[in-house]
């Protein structure tokens, strides 16, 4: 699922074409605190999120899903459910990554509220 969502959503960006070696660098390189949400369609995986669980937050690592699944909203229900998950753990914050201003890619960050970016070294809530 990994090499089809890179190969036909990224397919203009540095990590096409996958490799099981990009995988394994990349979404395998697991530390104490990095856990998988996998999500299933009954039986067949649908959607991933890789998370660094942290004392009071959580670090999305990277999403990937089924690019065939386009309008269930798959990425957005993986954050909404890591959005829950803080909530019951009582976590004070869900890191989404890094945002580059124009790429449309990421604009699906800016959905999210309540929102803030790291802006000259101060973190500004963005409304």
């Amino acid at each position: 699922m990994y090499e089809s969502y890179i190969n036909n959503r990224h397919s203009d960006g540095d990590m096409f074409p996958a490799s099981e070696e990009q995988f394994k660098s990349f979404i395998l390189k697991k530390t104490d605190e990095t856990v998988f949400f996998n999500f299933f369609d009954q039986n067949r995986l649908v959607a991933v999120n890789v998370v660094d669980i942290l004392s009071d937050r959580l670090s999305a690592v990277y999403s990937f899903y089924d690019p065939f699944e386009k309008k269930r909203s798959l990425g957005t229900y993986s954050i909404l459910n890591l959005v829950n998950y803080a909530s019951e753990k009582e976590l004070s914050y869900l890191y989404l990554g890094y945002w580059v201003n124009g790429c449309p890619k990421m604009h699906y960050k800016m959905k999210f509220r309540p929102l803030e970016m790291l802006i000259d070294r101060k973190w500004l809530t963005v409304n």
